[in-house]
């Protein structure tokens, strides 16, 4: 299967990190945050850095208009998994909130749509139940 779009849940540091690699990579990228402050906060970063890249003379302006062609900001999950053929999940390391996130992916994402964690410390097996 080729992906084409990832979905990338919760748009804290390593959430937007993330889509951020995704969006340079070429991939159409669906960041999502419940908070709208926190999606907020994750552009500014993902814009941050791309301009700080500008600043030091290791990225173009061009290249910036490409990777955030490929990049949109959603506040309703339904809408940013509806076509992703990839969901990582990238919340904070609260087991009930990923289980709680992951019950919305599987209930929200397309049937082949493959569903990954960003969990450091949690058993995946247990965020699944």
């Amino acid at each position: 299967m080729e992906i084409r779009t990832v979905a990338v849940i919760g748009a804290g540091t390593m959430g937007a990190g993330i889509a951020q690699i995704c969006a340079q990579s070429g991939w159409k990228t669906n960041l999502y945050d419940a908070f709208p402050d926190g999606l907020e906060r994750g552009m500014n970063n993902i814009f941050s850095f791309w301009d700080k890249g500008i600043a030091r003379g290791k990225t173009t302006e061009q290249q910036k208009l490409e990777w955030s062609a490929n990049l949109s900001f959603h506040e309703d999950i339904a809408e940013a998994i509806s076509n992703a053929d990839l969901v990582i999940e990238a919340v904070p390391e609260i087991m009930k909130l990923k289980q709680d996130v992951f019950q919305e992916i599987e209930k929200n994402s397309p049937p082949h749509s493959i569903l990954a964690t960003n969990t450091s410390g949690l058993p995946i097996g247990e965020i699944a139940e």
